[in-house]
């Protein structure tokens, strides 16, 4: 008779003592739903040479040209023409919020002085210099030797895509016969001639006066980085008599 009561209000105890845990345990899988949720945001891809649509977790063909938060311009080709007229193209696996950031998965990046290559999401520091898809050479102390000789010095938060195509954050731009400045991810018009880090000073028609006095000019599409490195540069032709 003992034995009968003992067994019922063991299993019962066992219930309650159980319950608590269960009801613990479900909290935590609608928390990882949550931040899988959260992780699925919509954004653009380049897929297979092909720009996919990713919208509310669902993927789709990118059917005409979109206009990003930003004011960048996405083609189904997968040119990205910025709002200061910058061109890049989005390479297989490259990733675009909607906000217009461009999230490459392969690509170098200057950081705190160092020249770090981000692979297949990992971020490594280079350990020996790289030759881009562009003839471009990249050194380990960030000098970039384009295929056509002339030469320039990535600066911090510089990126560049494993194309050979640069992004410079802060940068001076000629765009439609007018200088532009890149400054914050922000492009406004050249208001006055600057001083660059190198000595050189550039006037507002893009006429650039190195420091030895040589004179170069800036043409549609040529960028130079705020230390005065510019890629490339035309020459300017000697006046006729």
């Amino acid at each position: 008779m003992k034995t009968s009561l003992i067994l019922p209000f063991a299993s019962m105890l066992g219930l309650a003592l159980c319950g608590p845990a269960f009801s613990q345990e479900k909290p935590s899988t609608k928390s990882e739903s949550k931040e899988e949720k959260m992780m699925m945001k919509d954004h653009l891809m380049m897929k297979d040479g092909k720009v996919m649509v990713m919208k509310e977790g669902k993927s789709m063909m990118m059917d005409k040209d979109m206009m990003m938060e930003n004011g960048s311009k996405v083609m189904k080709d997968g040119t990205v023409m910025a709002k200061d007229g910058t061109k890049m193209m989005m390479r297989d696996g490259d990733m675009m919020s909607m906000d217009g950031k461009m999230m490459m998965r392969n690509h170098l990046v200057m950081k705190d002085g160092k020249m770090m290559v981000m692979k297949d999401g990992k971020l490594m520091m280079m350990e020996k210099d790289m030759m881009m898809e562009n003839g471009s050479k990249v050194m380990k102390d960030g000098t970039v030797m384009a295929k056509d000789g002339t030469k320039m010095m990535m600066r911090d938060g510089d990126m560049m895509s494993m194309g050979g195509k640069m992004m410079m954050k802060d940068h001076l731009m000629m765009k439609d016969g007018k200088m532009m400045v890149m400054k914050g991810g922000k492009s406004m018009m050249m208001e006055k001639d600057m001083m660059m880090e190198n000595g050189s000073k550039v006037m507002k028609d893009g006429t650039v006066m190195a420091k030895d006095g040589t004179k170069m000019m800036m043409r549609d599409g040529d960028m130079m980085a705020m230390d005065g490195k510019m890629m490339p540069f035309t020459p300017l032709k000697p006046n006729r008599p």
